[in-house]
């Protein structure tokens, strides 16, 4: 082996990183040539957004040391390099004053050249290293750019914001020499993860929701655990089986003893006030989507169970659910 390159490199923690970090020596161990070359490809790999050229590539180097085993100096560390889009630099403020009341450009040589589209490249897009050089600005909300616009010219800052959305969406449409859009901007958002839902066993139309992860939720009813199905969306809940009970699934924990509660999933029915019974189990695998069963009989090979008719739960006061076995619903087949 000649070359060793790892793409999309990333920093690495706790057990992956011990596994990544025995894998790369491992095949060094045993596959490589004496001189061999050891590359790595990142788009991400940065140190903290002031950090100075050297700085940057001083740590990107000592991270690639550590991960290759192999020594790495910031001279054999190659960064991106940067080139305007538009032409003439930053604007002047008369020139975006002006250029807020202007028509929009009708031409790519004309985007390049228009004095808001130079003041958002480099505000948003791109800023000058000490050494000349370019380097991506830290990506900011568009408030903040027509806040700063504001400033500089002195407009109402909603005609700003307007003025850079119209510029970024109608340079969008333009197409650069290499084939690429002139104007490739990206929107960004960020969801934080969020906490558990529960919800109570009740129809859809009469359910109550929490996100606190209390259990009681008044009336003699309990709030159970929901989750989603990560192949289809489908909506359960998760509960665990006891003597004839259902009650909500402890989150994030398993049930201690074989002999203790089985987890069961509870799915809802959309047809009010009727409970689905045949659910069908596969060696403790559900199938909660499938309907036709003498159909999914043909494809069951010989000696597996099939168990179909689960109890109407209606009958035990939980509502239009059936009850299904905790297991993958479209691994099987």
């Amino acid at each position: 082996m000649r070359f060793l390159v790892f793409d999309e490199l990333h920093t690495y923690r706790g057990r992956q990183g011990a596994d990544v970090a025995m894998l790369v020596r491992r095949l060094k161990e045993r596959c490589a040539a004496q001189d061999l070359v050891q590359i790595g490809t990142s788009a991400t790999m940065i140190s903290r957004p002031d950090a100075t050229a050297l700085e940057r590539r001083q740590s990107v180097a000592d991270f690639a040391t550590r991960f290759f085993g192999h020594g790495f100096s910031p001279e054999q560390v190659v960064e991106e390099t940067l080139a305007p889009f538009t032409e003439d630099g930053p604007p002047r403020v008369e020139e975006l004053r002006g250029a807020l009341e202007a028509p929009l450009p009708d031409d790519l040589a004309s985007l390049r050249r228009h004095p808001l589209m130079r003041w958002i490249e480099y505000e948003l897009g791109v800023e000058r290293e000490p050494d000349g050089s370019l380097k991506r600005r830290v990506p900011s909300p568009l408030t903040e750019a027509a806040r700063r616009l504001s400033e500089v010219t002195g407009l109402d800052q909603d005609r700003c914001a307007r003025a850079v959305r119209e510029l970024l969406v109608h340079g969008s449409s333009f197409v650069s020499e290499d084939g690429t859009r002139a104007v490739a901007f990206k929107l960004h958002q960020f969801v934080a993860q969020g906490r558990t839902l529960y919800s109570t066993l009740e129809s859809r139309d009469k359910r109550e929701f929490s996100l606190d992860g209390q259990v009681q939720a008044g009336e003699g009813k309990l709030f159970f655990p929901v989750k989603f199905c990560r192949q289809c969306g489908q909506d359960y809940y998760h509960v665990l089986e006891l003597e004839g009970r259902y009650l909500p699934h402890p989150v994030g924990a398993e049930p201690e003893e074989e002999a203790g509660p089985q987890q069961a999933r509870l799915f809802p029915h959309e047809a009010a006030g009727k409970a689905l019974k045949g659910a069908v189990i596969l060696d403790g695998v559900s199938f909660p989507f499938l309907d036709n069963l003498n159909g999914l009989r043909d494809l069951i090979p010989p000696g597996r169970r099939v168990k179909d008719n689960y109890p109407d739960l209606s009958e035990m006061g939980f509502g239009p659910f059936r009850h299904v076995t905790l297991g993958s619903a479209h691994k099987r087949l």
